[in-house]
């Protein structure tokens, strides 16, 4: 029974633990943040001689369908620390989730069952 409590301690320490880290977490966005190089099509650029356009674009796929977003120059760095904050999270979110279901496998020790078993250890 005192493994169990000890086991069911260490579980809920190790959970309250993650959810520090949560907090400390900056903003989150579930999106990819890529550079993008592509040609204009206006005749004469040098797109065209083979020299492509940059851009840093946000994709996420929302309902079935991919939504883009330009990052404008500037708030790169921003969105890229958004994108692995929710890497991160719904790495934290998992391990979480694993504690939980390790916490709730376990049987529930009651003062009844702990008094239970101090009396078959006498005997």
């Amino acid at each position: 029974m005192k493994d169990i409590l000890h086991k069911e301690k260490e579980a809920f320490k190790k959970a309250h633990q993650l959810w520090k880290q949560v907090q400390s977490l900056g903003l989150p966005m579930r999106a990819s943040v890529v550079q993008r190089q592509f040609r204009c099509g206006t005749p004469g650029c040098r797109c065209t001689k083979g020299k492509r356009h940059q851009d840093v674009i946000a994709t996420r796929s929302l309902n079935g369908k991919t939504q883009t977003v330009r990052i404008r120059n500037g708030r790169e760095t921003m969105a890229r620390e958004w994108a692995e904050n929710w890497r991160t999270l719904q790495s934290i979110v998992a391990e979480l989730t694993a504690l939980e279901l390790e916490i709730l496998r376990l049987p529930k020790v009651t003062s009844q069952s702990l008094s239970h078993k101090k009396d078959s250890e006498k005997t």
